[in-house]
């Protein structure tokens, strides 16, 4: 096994147990009160294989797409290891100050108040959950289908900055609007209740993770877009979460 497929598949089991150990220490507010089908430990170990199967396998295959055009897939290998780590924690890091600020100025125009975080353990678990689960989803996986699609089939390998950035917003739309089910389960209230105001809060604060993530992956490698996921997410849910 490649020394690429060593740190991917370690990730991926990093992000599985997190997924199985969200249920031992689950999300005031959103999991609170939910009946289990089975005991908490049978589904940890049923999330942890979702995790490994469904996540790791579509980004294997993303990789695989990914790497088929040409783009750098775990990780940019002309790049030095030192940017590979520190790149992605300074713009999570950035990135994480300005949900925060954008969170405390929206919040003065809405009458929802700030978002809610997990508490912790759960928000430092959730962060890298997400920050592994939802890059390959959201990015990896989608902006690799459309753009080998789009790019290198339709287009025959032309207009790649504009067709990869159309594709790039796209994700960052859908991210956002995915974040909707769990903030209206969260607040108790129907998708329709919801300001506007406040769904656009939702969607240009996760847009700036996006942006970024989808940014340092094209350059960078997937790795890159999961360090700035996680930590915006460990600066915003975990470190600004344990202060409200």
């Amino acid at each position: 096994m490649s020394r690429d497929m060593i740190i991917y598949w370690s990730l991926i089991v990093i992000m599985s147990t997190c997924m199985g150990l969200l249920v031992l220490f689950p999300w005031d507010g959103l999991m609170a009160g939910t009946d289990l089908p089975a005991s908490q430990y049978v589904i940890a170990a049923v999330n942890f294989i979702i995790g490994m199967v469904f996540y790791g396998g579509m980004g294997y295959i993303s990789h695989k797409i990914w790497k088929s055009m040409g783009l750098p897939g775990i990780y940019n290998h002309n790049i030095s290891k030192k940017d590979q780590i520190l790149t992605p924690l300074i713009i999570g890091i950035i990135c994480g100050i300005l949900l925060i600020l954008g969170d405390m100025f929206f919040s003065t125009l809405h009458t929802m108040g700030s978002l809610p975080h997990p508490s912790f353990p759960s928000s430092l678990l959730a962060s890298i959950q997400a920050g592994i689960g939802e890059e390959i989803i959201f990015r990896y996986l989608f902006i690799s289908v459309w753009l080998w699609i789009l790019w290198k089939k339709l287009f025959k390998e032309n207009h790649f900055k504009k067709i990869y950035w159309i594709i790039a917003i796209v994700s960052a739309i859908l991210f956002s609007a995915a974040h909707l089910p769990a903030v209206s389960i969260l607040y108790n209230i129907s998708l329709r209740e919801l300001p506007i105001i406040f769904i656009v809060e939702i969607f240009v604060l996760n847009s700036i993770v996006s942006i970024a993530a989808a940014y340092y992956l094209k350059k960078y490698g997937i790795l890159a877009a999961f360090g700035i996921h996680i930590w915006t997410d460990i600066v915003w849910h975990v470190i600004w979460g344990l202060t409200k």
